[in-house]
């Protein structure tokens, strides 16, 4: 796994994500905490569950302590109680500065959105999806970013970028 994270990089917990609700991580995977390490961008935290694991006994009755392991934590900010978002406004461009500040990618106007980006076969069946009551389709409101794409003769891909030596934040 390509993190970005420095090796010494320092950790940091946010206390319990139960959301109030009694759902959360922290109760559906009760031997575990979500912690963070500092990537190598201000700003920039890469998710870990952080999970602890019972000791063990040998076959000569002594006791061995079992450190922690650390996980990639795939919820995303989702997962995290401290993170108040809302899908509508989509996710905050954490990466966002250092991309362009590459020099490799430029900002372009994009396509329209077609019926079959939205799951439709044909803007008969899109047109009847925002009319009903039940299960609207409804316009993605928050959110309007340029996309990016690639200058001419360069290749943004992270698998690129690794076989150079970059690390990705």
């Amino acid at each position: 796994m390509n993190n970005g994270n420095n090796s010494n990089s320092n950790e940091h917990s946010n206390g319990t994500n139960n959301n109030g609700n009694g759902h959360g991580a922290e109760h559906q995977f009760p031997a575990s905490r979500r912690v963070y390490k500092e990537g190598r961008l201000a700003g920039v935290r890469v998710p870990f569950r952080e999970i602890t694991q019972h000791v063990t006994k040998t076959i000569n009755d002594s006791i061995e302590v079992n450190d922690a392991i650390h996980v990639y934590e795939t919820s995303g900010p989702w997962g995290d109680p401290a993170y108040n978002g809302d899908v509508r406004d989509g996710l905050p461009a954490l990466r966002r500065d250092w991309i362009i500040g590459r020099g490799d990618v430029e900002e372009y106007e994009g396509r329209d959105v077609t019926p079959v980006d939205n799951g439709y076969r044909s803007a008969e069946e899109e047109a009847y999806a925002r009319e009903k009551s039940k299960g609207k389709l409804e316009e993605f409101p928050g959110l309007r970013r340029a996309p990016l794409r690639a200058k001419p003769g360069h290749n943004v891909t992270q698998m690129h970028y690794a076989r150079q030596g970059i690390i990705t934040p």
